[in-house]
């Protein structure tokens, strides 16, 4: 895995249409759920990092864009509107060299270099907690909109109910990244994947290591149960313990109209409506 000497040392990551640094700064100051689409460009110049012999004008450059606080083509299972496409320069590579070239590690460097150069929050969503404030909040907007456009009264949502569509939302967003490759450890405790230092750590422990820490096994054990809880009304499960769901359409609607009774945005096109599906 990179370094932290090999991050500051060998890439950097730019706002794509200029060659100035894109920073923790402008991270934070982004407004990351409004739908725009903000281009950016990881880089590369050390041949290195990928086990290739030392090549003095070697450069790796992956234009992209930061798009509802992600910055790849995200596959939510629907007709995805996202046009994050990136674009992959290279230079000062040889036919040979190509095979180092694995497309898998390209992905973890450049999750690497945003937690380190821009402090990256991957945990960052864009609902609301539930909250008695929150849920007043949504009780008193659903007197006004009680009925759909065909006329249809539009449920309300109990508290567990919109806590278990959060919980539902969270647990694919995660997946689509990750996988299930310790999804719900990283949903516990969110640390590992916010800071390098911890990134890096936790990169380098063994299987056993990582089995080690028994209270966060304790409460991964509980977040696991209380995922495989979740409804069918709201979450479609795929076998039991399965890494794979999928969203119900009435999950949609509690997500949809939670986020409009908190903001003036659904917040639709951030939704991974399923994962693993097709291995069902």
């Amino acid at each position: 895995m990179i370094n932290a000497d090999e991050l500051e040392n060998s890439t950097r990551v730019f706002w794509s249409d200029e060659y100035t640094p894109f920073t923790r700064k402008d991270y934070v100051k982004l407004n990351k759920f409004d739908e725009k689409y903000i281009p950016i460009k990881f880089e590369i110049n050390d041949s290195k990092i990928f086990l290739l012999p030392n090549k003095s004008n070697f450069k790796l450059e992956i234009e992209t864009y930061m798009y509802m606080n992600r910055f790849w083509k995200y596959s939510n299972g629907k007709n995805n509107k996202n046009q994050n496409q990136m674009k992959i320069n290279l230079k000062g590579v040889e036919w040979n060299d190509l095979k180092f070239l694995n497309m898998e590690y390209i992905k973890d460097i450049m999750f690497s270099m945003s937690i380190y150069h821009f402090g990256y929050d991957f945990a960052l969503m864009p609902h609301k907690r539930v909250t008695s404030e929150t849920y007043d909040r949504y009780r008193l907007f659903m007197k006004t909109f009680q009925y759909d456009n065909t006329g249809e009264l539009i449920p309300v949502a109990t508290k567990p109910e919109i806590k278990a569509t959060h919980l539902a939302v969270e647990y694919l967003h995660f997946l689509e990244f990750f996988g299930n490759k310790n999804t719900t450890k990283f949903m516990i405790d969110n640390s590992i994947i916010n800071n390098f230092n911890n990134w890096f750590s936790w990169q380098n422990l063994s299987t056993e290591e990582k089995k080690l820490n028994q209270s966060l096994n304790n409460k991964v054990n509980v977040l696991k149960t209380t995922i495989n809880r979740i409804s069918g009304e709201i979450f479609i499960h795929y076998g039991r313990g399965k890494a794979r769901g999928t969203l119900t359409q009435k999950a949609i609607e509690f997500y949809k109209y939670w986020n409009y009774s908190q903001s003036e945005n659904d917040f639709e096109n951030w939704l991974i409506y399923e994962f693993g599906v097709e291995n069902k």
